[in-house]
């Protein structure tokens, strides 16, 4: 089932989180690291408020933009 994965130690199917499709893995030296992706860090500095943050928020909105996207609801 598209919604469950294999757990790596058991082999036992498990819910998949669907919260992790915002993730994007990448390995580094055989280990797969797990970031946030465009869209899920976009939330998380709008959510944040911070001033620190516009910077990043204006490069994603560019990002989002250039990929012809709309940034992401604040679901």
């Amino acid at each position: 089932m598209a919604d469950e994965t294999p757990d790596p130690a058991s082999g036992e199917l498990i819910p998949r989180d669907p919260s992790l499709a915002d993730f994007v893995t990448v390995e580094i030296d055989g280990v797969s690291i797990p970031f946030a992706g465009a869209e899920l860090l976009y939330r998380m500095k709008i959510r944040a408020g911070r001033e620190k943050d516009r910077g990043d928020i204006h490069f994603l909105k560019q990002v989002f933009a250039a990929q012809g996207k709309q940034p992401p609801d604040m679901r």
